[in-house]
């Protein structure tokens, strides 16, 4: 059981550790230092993205309880999304030479994509647990492991971040952008081992028919 708690624990130490703790730290002022933005783009770009984590949670979390795959009910969604899940990131994080029109529409349509994506992940994830064990003590254990997943490599990454940047050198364009790539790539890199390494044991109590109602 104690690679199965330590690939549990990679899936949040690449979605919470990695994705999500650079796009709190970082990406605020990215967006307006970096990328180009206006301060009031960036602004209504924060506030969409979090009406459209409204619709896109409860949806993700009906469409995942109903999948049916020779991979289980949760991990495939881990497994098939983590090239993407890192891909998606890297390209978030690239600055693209198009005009002031064009980079508002790349970073509104990249960003909710990245949304789109870190949910289709992340939500299959938190709800994996229920149909690893029945177990309390089990349960906690894997939680256990998963916290200290996110919150140390959270840590290395708000430690590590800057030193990143000056390694890869050149213009801040650059470095965002290579910074991307690489930590992209580790963060699918960890999910997918967290979706091969980890197995459903149980059934999962099937949610409710949902309604955007």
């Amino acid at each position: 059981m104690l690679r199965e708690k330590i690939a549990y624990a990679m899936g949040d130490a690449g979605a919470g550790g990695i994705v999500w703790k650079v796009m709190c730290i970082a990406f605020p002022l990215y967006f307006t230092d970096v990328f180009g933005l206006s301060f009031a783009d960036a602004a209504v770009l924060m506030l969409v993205a979090r009406l459209f984590d409204v619709v896109t949670d409860p949806l993700m979390g009906s469409i995942a309880d109903r999948t049916q795959s020779r991979w289980g009910t949760y991990r495939p969604w881990l497994i098939f999304g983590a090239i993407p899940f890192g891909l998606v990131f890297a390209l978030l994080l690239t600055t693209p030479d198009f005009g002031p029109v064009g980079k508002r529409i790349y970073a509104y349509t990249v960003y909710l994509l990245m949304m789109a994506v870190y949910t289709m992940v992340n939500v299959p994830y938190g709800a994996l647990l229920d149909v690893m064990t029945a177990d309390d003590d089990e349960k906690n254990q894997f939680s256990a492991y998963r916290m200290v997943g996110a919150y140390a490599m959270g840590f290395v990454m708000l430690e590590a971040f800057p030193y990143l940047q000056r390694w890869v050198g050149g213009t801040p364009q650059h470095q965002y952008a290579m910074a991307g790539w690489i930590l992209g790539g580790v963060a699918a890199v960890l999910t997918l081992v967290c979706g091969l390494l980890t197995r459903e044991r149980l059934k999962p109590v099937r949610a409710e028919r949902f309604s955007l109602r």
